[in-house]
């Protein structure tokens, strides 16, 4: 978490602010743009070429991708994403009281007028210019992850975004 947003929630502690207080603190500490940098799942850890881009407005993520091109060196891809068409938007709900701090995610695809689906369960670290976000699998039961690691026989997901500097 950046210094700012750690003296706004610890002023926040101090002077008794609510728990919304303590929410909207920490979505403004998220506003603005994310390139995922590594994925993990099925406890196999993937770096990623500079194909998606999180836009963080508010409580919603619009999640922007470019294609991946043909060829297996990912060393030479040289894609940035651009702010297109959004492929999706993930719409959240932050918890920042917890240990690890809390979220519920829900996807609306591009084409989709309405959200539909339950709530995946997850959990969220910002440290810096740094963004972990862990998601719940099927194998989860519905159970919000208690850590950040990802067995082999998991599909639970691990996501590691770097802040882009405006």
């Amino acid at each position: 978490m950046s210094a700012s947003a750690l003296a706004v929630l610890g002023s926040l502690a101090l002077l008794g602010a609510s728990p919304e207080d303590a929410v909207q603190a920490e979505l403004k500490a998220l506003q603005g743009s994310w390139l995922m940098v590594t994925s993990e799942q099925w406890g196999k850890k993937r770096d990623l070429p500079p194909i998606e881009l999180w836009v963080f407005e508010g409580n919603r993520a619009k999640v922007y991708v470019n294609q991946q091109p043909s060829g297996p060196d990912r060393k030479a891809w040289t894609l940035r994403p651009e702010r297109l068409n959004p492929w999706l938007t993930h719409h959240f709900k932050f918890d920042p009281a917890p240990t690890p701090k809390a979220l519920e995610q829900l996807t609306q695809w591009r084409d989709q007028k309405s959200i539909t689906g339950s709530p995946v369960l997850g959990i969220y670290k910002l440290e810096g210019d740094t963004l972990t976000i862990c998601l719940g699998g099927y194998h989860d039961k519905g159970k919000r992850p208690s850590d950040f690691t990802v067995a082999k026989e998991s599909d639970r997901r691990v996501y590691v975004f770097q802040r882009v500097k405006q």
